[in-house]
């Protein structure tokens, strides 16, 4: 389904979503705007089952703050070899504080119950470019298999918020990222995926270690399938259209 009906009061599908469509359905697990009063963990795919809330996120007025192991949503989607993940979220490190550590936007690494093995998943992250004061991070798509094999897609972006989509697919053993402006990697023709169990928004699979930052999350998204090229386009043009009335950096 390529096309999104939104019927809400001063346009603002975050808080009031009666009759609310994603302009995508298909193989679409989870779906959430974040911020206002709206429950954090609710899930606007048709049909989907809420989340289960850990910890009380701080809202905004259009996104959440989300912790590592203390704040976060355990959304109950498994992992299957076509995955789909897309994000608008930003970084809280600082000029002071740049290298913060990995902070998880979509993540079920190390999470319990997969059917292939421990020590699996898939994340899509911001990670620390580089040491010193660089407040330049990346934007990255990883996925591990049993601790042996980790595939990386990096794309570096700066600390206004991101749009990213991670996709992997066992069918071409690709990964690969796009983030804001454009900027798209390289991608890996050789990652084996292995599933790991549900899937966290705001903290990896595993809820050790804690993080001291909290990482900012405005939009959610979820997919079973590797979106085609006009499905990605037609999610990036509803949601720069969508978010360009509240966050002043272009996406």
């Amino acid at each position: 389904m390529a096309m999104g009906l939104d019927i809400v009061i001063d346009g603002d599908a975050s808080a009031n979503n009666a009759g609310f469509i994603p302009p995508l359905t298909d193989s679409l697990e989870y779906w959430n705007f974040f911020g206002g009063t709206e429950a954090a963990n609710r899930n606007l795919a048709p049909g989907k089952s809420n989340g289960t809330l850990v910890g009380a996120p701080v809202a905004n007025a259009h996104s959440h703050l989300f912790r590592q192991g203390v704040n976060y949503i355990r959304t109950g989607v498994p992992e299957t070899y076509e995955m789909t993940f897309v994000a608008i979220a930003k970084s809280r490190r600082t000029v002071a504080d740049s290298q913060a550590g990995d902070e998880y936007i979509i993540s079920n690494y190390q999470a319990s119950g997969g059917p292939d093995a421990s020590n699996t998943g898939s994340s899509l992250m911001f990670r620390n470019r580089t040491a010193g004061t660089n407040t330049y991070q990346q934007a990255m798509l990883t996925t591990t298999n049993s601790g042996v094999q980790t595939r990386s897609v990096p794309a570096d972006i700066d600390l206004s918020p991101a749009m990213l989509i991670g996709q992997h697919t066992l069918a071409t053993k690709t990964i690969k990222v796009s983030a804001t402006a454009g900027n798209l990697s390289g991608a890996f023709t050789d990652a084996t995926i292995y599933r790991s169990g549900a899937f966290n928004i705001g903290s990896l699979g595993a809820t050790t270690p804690v993080l001291t930052v909290d990482l900012e999350i405005y939009f959610a998204a979820i997919f079973s399938k590797y979106l085609s090229t006009t499905e990605i386009t037609t999610l990036q043009t509803y949601l720069r259209s969508y978010y360009g009335r509240y966050i002043a950096t272009p996406l």
